[in-house]
């Protein structure tokens, strides 16, 4: 494949993959100059240089030890989901191509307005899978001339369907993987000021 600069990609580009097949671009997005860059040093010495934005699957101690009450609340919600919700979730987690879904829709889908327990949930999923767009959305205040940005993310539905069945806890889901840890940036892990895990995630 010939070389390109990240801001000569267009969609239909191919690239290398994490799995070292190539893959292929769907959105290509405007180049930026991060407000941050870091120097990341690897427990082998290897030393990244990584820009505050960018995204990595980390696990904390912190994860792995809530992971038990956080599979038995989620099992108690997701359990009393609707048989018709079950079969929404069961169509979208074996779809093949990528599916945009924001935090919202996935709140609404699951009756999880009242519900701090589930709301936590769901947001939690979102956490672990991490986010796969960004689009700012310019909201004007009703009555008056100021308005406001809001940055809204997309979920990859597919990744967000299979954690809530898994978390649900009923044998036939058991062919998903739970992640454990989450999706943060660079400045999100240094803001936690702890030695973190960055362990090889096969791609799923």
């Amino acid at each position: 494949m010939p070389l390109k600069r990240f801001d000569e990609l267009v969609p239909g580009d191919l690239v290398m993959g994490s799995d070292g097949q190539p893959v292929r671009v769907v959105e290509a997005y405007e180049t930026h100059i991060p407000a941050t860059m870091w120097e990341i040093e690897l427990d082998n010495g290897t030393v990244i240089k990584a820009s505050g934005n960018h995204l990595w699957y980390c696990e904390t101690v912190l994860d792995w030890e809530l992971l038990r009450e956080r599979r038995k609340i989620a099992r108690k919600h997701l359990r009393k989901l609707r048989p018709e919700t079950i079969a929404l979730l069961e169509e979208t987690a074996g779809k093949t191509q990528v599916v945009e879904t924001r935090l919202i829709d996935m709140v609404i889908l699951l009756q999880a307005t009242d519900n701090a327990e589930l709301f936590n949930t769901i947001i939690r999923v979102a956490e672990s899978i991490g986010h796969i767009a960004e689009n700012s959305e310019v909201e004007q205040d009703m009555g008056t001339d100021d308005s406001r940005e809001n940055v809204v993310r997309s979920y990859d539905a597919r990744l967000f369907a299979q954690q809530l069945l898994k978390l649900t806890g009923f044998r036939k889901y058991r062919k998903y993987d739970l992640i454990v840890g989450s999706i943060m940036t660079t400045d999100q892990m240094m803001e936690l000021g702890e030695t973190i895990h960055l362990p090889i995630v096969q791609p799923r």
